[in-house]
């Protein structure tokens, strides 16, 4: 079957996602000692293989929902909420400033749209429809 639009964005989304946590595990690796050094909260080696984790399973989910491979989507609508879940974890235990504190209902908004949005688009109907 055809691929629709919504499903090639989603898909084009999700590899940006993969490719962004890449680039932030590279940075967290080149960085780390100086990370280290100032006194992070959060290991900066914990963080790059976590990025790394999430690169690859968002880019090979990415190719994927692409493909329209029916594993891919199932796999995403576990993985989204558990990506978003994880960072709103890490912002409760590491933030330390006020103004990071402040936009925590805000980030708390944002999360939940993106996790609604994503199981909503890919158990929609017409989207499981173009992975049979």
């Amino acid at each position: 079957m055809k691929r629709s639009f919504g499903v090639s964005f989603f898909s084009i989304w999700v590899l940006l996602l993969g490719i962004a946590n890449l680039v932030r595990s590279l940075s967290f690796f080149r960085q780390s000692r100086f990370l280290a050094d100032i006194g992070i909260s959060l290991n900066p080696v914990v963080a790059a293989v976590e990025s790394f984790f999430w690169a690859i399973s968002f880019v090979a989910c990415g190719f994927g929902l692409w493909k329209l491979k029916e594993r891919a989507r199932k796999l995403v609508v576990i993985l989204i909420p558990l990506y978003y879940l994880g960072a709103l974890v890490k912002h409760f235990l590491f933030v330390r400033s006020d103004f990071g504190k402040s936009q925590t209902p805000l980030l708390i908004i944002y999360f939940a749209i993106i996790v609604v949005f994503s199981i909503w688009f890919l158990n929609r109907p017409l989207t499981k429809e173009r992975f049979r």
